[in-house]
């Protein structure tokens, strides 16, 4: 935590506990509160790259993504090894579409603190987008090994593989995901798509249903349901399957 000294009322006292009640505000999503207090801040001290990361991150918040960006900058002209403001600076812009410089930033990030999981999954993500499976694979795997309790870097790391056409991997890394959140539908999705093209059509079956028991009004579930029955000579459970799959897309039309 970065500690200023600053005057208030002819006495010092330390700016980190202001810090961590802006911190709170965001937490808690109050942005007005945040921000008015990060201005009051400013006004005393411009020169603190803790909180123009942390105006960035409120501006962020109320989707003011060019604003927020010039405070990102800003923290990081005042201190260019503030790691945390790199990676909010390259998420901003991996928002806004600038994927070459979000990656320059998310780079940055990772030179100062290569120990940061979010900066190698985004960087994965980026490599992923791009079709550049070699270091979509590197990342992601720098990302589960840095925070293992996140499924996303695995979740991504199957996707890679199924892209690669290595079924197998990609469904041991599937099932390692669920293994840490169950109840994400895309995960059942995913896995059931990779089981289908691996041709183990009754795992495959399971994987679908356990998504439209946790799902059951999502009509590409039952889509793909009615795809696989027709796939296996189930036409009668095929057609059912399919209205069910038109019923609930209409709904989902008649209420936008």
């Amino acid at each position: 935590m970065l500690v200023v000294g600053l005057k208030k009322d002819n006495m010092t006292y330390n700016i980190s506990d202001d810090i961590s009640k802006i911190e709170d505000l965001l937490q808690n999503l109050k942005s007005s509160e945040a921000e008015k207090l990060c201005n009051s801040l400013l006004e005393k001290d411009n020169n603190n790259s803790k909180l123009w990361n942390l105006l960035g991150l409120v501006l962020v918040m109320q989707g003011k993504d060019n604003e927020a960006l010039n405070a990102f900058k800003k923290s990081i002209e005042l201190d260019p090894e503030n790691g945390e403001a790199w990676y909010n600076y390259g998420v901003t812009l991996f928002e806004i579409g600038q994927i070459e410089e979000a990656e320059k930033a998310f780079k940055k990030a990772i030179s100062v603190n290569d120990k940061n999981a979010s900066a190698w999954y985004n960087l994965g993500l980026l490599a992923f987008i791009r079709k550049n499976f070699e270091n979509a694979i590197k990342a992601f795997r720098k990302a589960k090994e840095l925070d293992p309790q996140d499924s996303d870097p695995i979740f991504y790391l199957a996707k890679t593989y199924k892209e690669l056409g290595d079924l197998a991997k990609a469904e041991k890394f599937l099932r390692e995901a669920i293994k840490k959140a169950p109840e994400d539908i895309e995960y059942w999705i995913e896995l059931g798509e990779v089981l289908e093209k691996a041709n183990k059509l009754k795992a495959a079956e399971n994987a679908y249903r356990r998504a439209a028991k946790l799902d059951p009004d999502n009509p590409d579930l039952w889509y793909k349901l009615a795809a696989l029955f027709e796939k296996t000579g189930r036409k009668k459970q095929a057609a059912k399957a399919l209205r069910k799959a038109k019923i609930l897309a209409s709904k989902k039309l008649d209420y936008g």
